[in-house]
């Protein structure tokens, strides 16, 4: 029963990161990120660093809240997207192991690092 739950969970956890890593594929979406890295935004102050459609922004964000890499919360009439680290970490650990530093994936599991 436990060997059993633990490949659930493995592969629960290689569904998360294969995700992740196909949403992080799009330019837009790790650009919108990296903003987020640094401060909270509406659509709106997004959208003023980017070439594309207020719709096509607000379609990368729901792409990214699906994966779990960003969250909102309305104030007023906007919706203040910020990122969620969660995720990305454990993608950073995999690579961690990709790259043979387990010991830095290991450090990070079981970390949550919100802001």
């Amino acid at each position: 029963v436990i060997a059993t739950e633990l490949m659930y969970r493995e592969k629960s956890n290689n569904r998360v990161v294969d995700k992740i890593y196909k949403v992080l594929a799009d330019n837009n979406r790790r650009k919108i990120l990296m903003l987020l890295n640094k401060s909270e935004y509406s659509v709106g102050e997004l959208g003023v660093h980017f070439n594309i459609s207020q719709a096509t922004l607000s379609s990368h964000l729901s792409i990214l809240k699906k994966a779990g890499l960003v969250e909102s919360r309305v104030a007023g009439k906007q919706r203040i997207y910020r990122i969620i680290r969660d995720g990305l970490i454990e993608m950073v650990g995999e690579v961690d192991v990709l790259i043979g530093r387990e010991d830095l994936a290991n450090n990070r599991k079981g970390r949550r690092v919100n802001l």
